[in-house]
């Protein structure tokens, strides 16, 4: 973990100062401390002032506008699973890799024109969650107890371009919450991400700072009339549920790193027809509870420019997905990080 932190530390000192050099900085003595520990068994700092006292110059009137990140660090340091504090923020991060994003719209507007956030003038912003109690009029023996752990979060979609790894994650979305979206082919976009933000690495952090808590709670919970095991598994699957989706996302995808549109079909495990308080017909489908999907056609970008090394293994990939008839499976939240695909290029 001290490692995590260490490179969360570092991209934050990058964020208050943009000209920051590690070899120059009057924080070099520090950051040389925190290199040596960071692998062993780093000790906590009891204070801002206690960090501060690595540096070879305490006097350094330049540490000055680094205090608020130093605060956050000692926040963490030393201390186990938990995530560096930046609220809703997210640090930029070079990510320089082979993505997918579901999609409504065809490859004839993306082509054209590249993926943008829905709100430009949003910052990046990742949304921290807590695990809800008395989610229902009966007592939740499960959730209750652990109500305010800490939970893996999620980017507010309207700050960022949503990506992942993974093809199978990204065929649930759009999400199925319309009656168009159901039935109607979708597009899995196959993209290449130069920098954007690394949102799994902090849903991770989070996800382990509650199993921490759970853990030392389930050591002293006293045994009552619901299975132990039971309650522990809908606890995991509470905290770290959002870890399938192995999110990334970035500011904006260029139309030039957008290199091919995978039109598929979905079918859904959970899809029926209800009458709502207007007896009017109403489509329910959960997507949690996942289904399968099938490649119908394949459009390439032919303006697509590839990263050096690319070109040949992308178009293998395609081929390969375009001469597999079989149907391929969503993941549903309790598959946690989503299963690998062979011959994925991801």
């Amino acid at each position: 973990m001290s490692l995590v932190h260490l490179q969360a530390f570092v991209e934050d000192l990058k964020t208050t100062n943009p000209r920051f050099n590690e070899s120059r900085s009057s924080l070099q003595g520090l950051l040389q401390h925190l290199h040596e520990t960071a692998v062993g068994k780093a000790k906590p700092f009891a204070s801002v002032a206690q960090a501060k006292a690595k540096c070879r110059n305490v006097a350094d009137r330049r540490l000055a506008k680094y205090d608020a990140a130093l605060g956050r660090l000692v926040k963490v340091w030393g201390k186990g699973a938990m995530a560096y504090p930046l609220e809703g923020n997210l640090q930029q991060v070079d990510i320089n890799r082979v993505c997918f994003r579901g999609d409504s719209r065809g490859p004839g507007e993306i082509f054209a024109t590249g993926f943008t956030k829905r709100t430009p003038t949003m910052a990046a912003t990742y949304r921290g969650y807590k695990v809800n109690s008395g989610l229902s009029a009966r007592k939740d023996p499960a959730r209750d107890p652990i109500g305010g752990f800490s939970k893996a979060g999620d980017l507010d979609p309207a700050s960022a371009v949503c990506v992942t790894p993974s093809m199978d994650v990204a065929a649930l979305f759009p999400l199925p919450g319309k009656w168009d979206l159901v039935e109607k082919p979708i597009w899995i976009y196959l993209v290449y991400v130069t920098k954007g933000y690394n949102t799994n690495l902090r849903q991770i952090l989070d996800a382990l700072g509650g199993l921490a808590a759970l853990a030392k709670f389930e050591a002293t919970e006293a045994p009552g009339v619901h299975s132990k095991a039971v309650l522990h598994n809908v606890r995991i699957n509470e905290i770290q549920q959002n870890l399938y989706g192995r999110e990334m996302a970035a500011d904006t995808i260029d139309k030039k790193h957008i290199f091919a549109g995978i039109e598929i079909i979905r079918t859904w495990n959970s899809d029926r027809i209800e009458l709502n308080g207007s007896r009017q017909q109403v489509r329910k489908v959960d997507y949690k509870q996942a289904g399968n999907y099938k490649v119908q056609s394949i459009r390439t970008n032919a303006a697509a420019e590839y990263p050096k090394g690319y070109e040949e293994t992308i178009k293998s990939f395609l081929v390969k997905i375009e001469s597999d008839t079989a149907a391929r499976t969503m993941p549903t939240h309790a598959d946690g990080f989503a299963k690998s695909s062979p011959g994925s290029v991801a």
